[in-house]
């Protein structure tokens, strides 16, 4: 029987630093997607300011 064997279990600071840096990985990904939020709702409104400085200027 082909079998890996079981990891070694993780000491009790081993499960700490393993949730701390869950963590710190779950807060990044949280601050990357709240960039391309914030980019995406900047880039709309600039576009929005452009289009009604352009039709004010046309009238």
């Amino acid at each position: 029987m082909n079998r890996n064997p079981d990891p070694p279990a993780l000491t009790p600071e081993d499960r700490e630093n393993l949730h701390t840096m869950r963590l710190i990985h779950r807060r990044h990904m949280e601050e990357e997607r709240l960039a391309r939020q914030i980019k995406r709702l900047l880039y709309d409104l600039k576009t929005r300011i452009n289009l009604s400085t352009t039709s004010v200027g046309e009238q």
